[in-house]
């Protein structure tokens, strides 16, 4: 119900996972610890920050475990193992969708700028992206390319745009 909680729901939706046991996690790089609190502290702000290393990489991460928080997600396409079936909120009212892409964006998505502007989100399920540009078009009269074959990943497609249009994206 606030361009907050939209963003917050599309970083979700790209970057959180609900795990069996019904817990909201939220767990990236450690240099995005303000993205984690910003999301922590808009849905949870009791919840504690915790650190640790993969292999390579240090982390951060919040967990809940809020039966109506996981339910509230659940009517909006965050579920357990999602990846391969995001659909995009219908619940989601109209003047929301822009922070909700930004929100997807900032978990999903890339920027470049050589050789030239070019911007990327990445998705494991093609109705999402279909979606997603149908949304972009309504609201910026864009039409964003693909989806392409990410071929990074085995089941990943991507939508993108380069060039000028870019900055209207932005």
């Amino acid at each position: 119900d606030t361009p907050m909680k939209a963003w917050a729901l599309g970083l979700l939706a790209a970057d959180g996972s609900i795990s069996k046991a019904g817990q909201l996690k939220l767990e990236l790089h450690r240099k995005d610890l303000e993205i984690v609190k910003a999301v922590r502290d808009e849905l949870a702000p009791d919840a504690r920050i915790s650190f640790y290393k993969t292999r390579t990489t240090p982390m951060a991460r919040f967990m809940v475990a809020n039966p109506q928080l996981i339910a509230d997600l659940a009517g909006h396409s965050v579920v357990n193992k999602k990846s391969l079936i995001t659909t995009w909120p219908e619940q989601l009212p109209a003047h929301l969708e822009n922070s909700y892409v930004c929100g997807y964006f900032d978990g999903d998505g890339s920027l470049g700028t050589k050789p030239l502007l070019r911007w990327a989100i990445t998705s494991g399920t093609l109705t999402f992206l279909y979606a997603l540009q149908e949304h972009i078009h309504t609201h910026t009269g864009l039409t964003v390319g693909g989806p392409y074959r990410d071929k990074r990943h085995d089941s990943a497609w991507s939508i993108i745009s380069t060039g000028e249009p870019v900055r209207v994206l932005d």
